[in-house]
């Protein structure tokens, strides 16, 4: 998924770095359409980045000798 929101990033900004030089050459009709599409990827690539978010945070923590406290105390001072 993260390939896949950096492609609809990049052709997000191909889309408004186009609008200008393509609206003054071909017309604003055209340039909306691409203003349009603009938008279309960046909401895409909001739901692949909410979506690999929310995959990621969903799995809790599971137990390990390294982070549970143990039960036994070595007492060395004897």
């Amino acid at each position: 998924m993260k390939y896949l929101q950096i492609t609809c990033t990049i052709i997000s900004a191909l889309f408004v770095a186009a609008l200008f030089p393509c609206g003054m050459i071909f017309g604003w009709t055209i340039a909306s359409f691409l203003l349009i599409g603009a938008f279309l990827f960046f909401g895409l690539m909001l739901l692949c980045k909410q979506n690999t978010k929310s995959t990621t945070n969903d799995e809790p923590m599971q137990p390990t000798e390294q982070n549970v406290p143990s039960e036994e105390t070595n007492d060395d001072t004897k």
